[in-house]
């Protein structure tokens, strides 16, 4: 065998075990492979990201193709009142191999400096960590989000996915969805869908739409992250059933039906319920009434037990929103046998105080006891009309009616009084 041969030989062999060594490299980059002690650090990453609590059981990584948590279970404080807690069965994370490199090399020094310091890393240290991603995605996803006394939102079904863009700062593309949820521990939402995205601090929320109360949610806007406040917003409700939001009420009593409807837009404001600021309308189609305490005490306060039901077309008002209160302007119900405008205020907290103007149509006053149309004001056509402020709750209201009215009631119970008293004696 000549030098050339062996040569040959020699380079056939090398090039044999260097394939046989790329096959196993190949191979073993996608075979799975624990990573014990990075879920102890990630937990740590994590929830001081979050500025709450996370805690994993597993980490393990497929070379040539990311990173699969298993079992994450955190929990945040999202504002002054809000709390939340989520779990996942897995998350999975697509990475970019050099970016993840250069975050490992780190992890450890991270979060050792987070255990022993309790002002930590700067947060755009923290979110730096996504950026060795290209994509997060989580399915199955239980949430719950708490208010001090209750439960505002959960749901078992819940899905995340986020698009990274490849750059030095945090920026990407999210989409959620959620086939069904509970609001408030009884009333069904379902078929969320939002998509939002994530850059330079801020988060636009480009769609979230979701069924409610036989309806439709659509909410639209722009928050700052760092300040956690509403830069813009615009929240629209369309034909929702007003009976279920009725029948859904603790204190309910009577029958309401009818399909309402909200625009609203906010204006920079807290990322807090009891804090907004907006304005908007509101506008309730083939709204019907019966034996509701209000209607019930306006009956008694004017002795128009007619009035015990009431059919109004439409009802419509322009409001303003400011901190936890509704100031409405300019309410106004068309319908039969009442008429009426209204203005005042309405909180959060259910309290409301309204001056109301009510005009009865001519066919109706003709039904009337001649005492009772008599207390009313009289108005052309042969209508008459009332006005009162009403205020309190709603399972709880009281009025106050016009003095000029209310005189004019006790005047006239006198005068039937005498005139009884008198046809008594006449008859003796």
């Amino acid at each position: 065998m000549n030098r050339y041969e062996k040569r040959r030989q020699a380079l056939e062999a090398f090039a044999a075990i260097f394939l046989a060594l790329l096959i196993v490299v190949a191979l073993a980059g996608f075979g799975s492979y624990p990573l014990n002690d990075m879920g102890d650090k990630l937990e740590v990453l994590i929830g001081h990201a979050i500025k709450g609590e996370c805690t994993i059981a597993k980490v393990r990584v497929v070379p040539w193709r990311g990173l699969t948590i298993h079992n994450v279970a955190v929990a945040a404080q999202v504002n002054d009142t809000l709390r939340l807690k989520a779990t996942a069965p897995e998350i999975k994370a697509p990475y970019r191999l050099i970016r993840s490199l250069h975050a490992y090399s780190r992890l450890d020094k991270d979060a050792q400096s987070l255990l022993s310091d309790s002002a930590g890393l700067p947060q755009d240290r923290l979110l730096h960590y996504f950026t060795s991603f290209k994509q997060i995605r989580v399915d199955k996803i239980a949430a719950r989000l708490f208010a001090p006394d209750s439960s505002l939102f959960a749901t078992d079904d819940l899905s995340f996915i986020a698009s990274i863009n490849d750059s030095n700062s945090l920026s990407f593309e999210a989409e959620v969805k959620c086939t069904r949820a509970k609001v408030r521990q009884q009333h069904q939402l379902h078929d969320l869908v939002s998509r939002a995205s994530y850059g330079n601090n801020r988060l636009q929320v480009h769609e979230f739409t979701a069924g409610i109360f036989e309806g439709n949610l659509s909410v639209t806007g722009s928050i700052d992250v760092r300040t956690q406040s509403i830069v813009s917003g615009a929240l629209k409700l369309r034909d929702m059933d007003l009976g279920m939001i009725y029948d859904a009420a603790p204190d309910k009593q009577g029958v309401m039906r009818g399909a309402v409807s909200i625009d609203l837009k906010l204006k920079p404001s807290p990322f807090a319920l009891d804090k907004l600021h907006g304005a908007g309308t509101c506008a309730i189609r083939g709204l019907y009434l019966h034996d509701v305490p209000l209607q019930k005490t306006l009956v008694m306060s004017l002795f128009l037990n007619e009035l015990d039901e009431l059919r109004f077309e439409k009802v419509a008002s322009e409001f303003t929103l400011q901190q936890d209160t509704l100031t409405i302007t300019d309410l106004k119900g068309a319908g039969s046998p009442l008429t009426i405008t209204a203005s005042g205020i309405a909180r959060i907290d259910g309290y409301f105080d309204q001056n109301v103007y009510g005009i009865l149509h001519k066919k109706f006053v003709q039904s009337l006891s001649p005492t009772v149309a008599a207390t009313l004001t009289e108005e052309k056509g042969g209508r008459r009309s009332f006005t009162c402020r009403v205020w309190g709750t709603f399972a709880q209201p009281r009025i106050q009616l016009e003095k000029a009215l209310y005189r004019r009631a006790i005047s006239n119970v006198f005068r039937d009084m005498g005139r009884e008293i008198r046809n008594m004696f006449n008859r003796q």
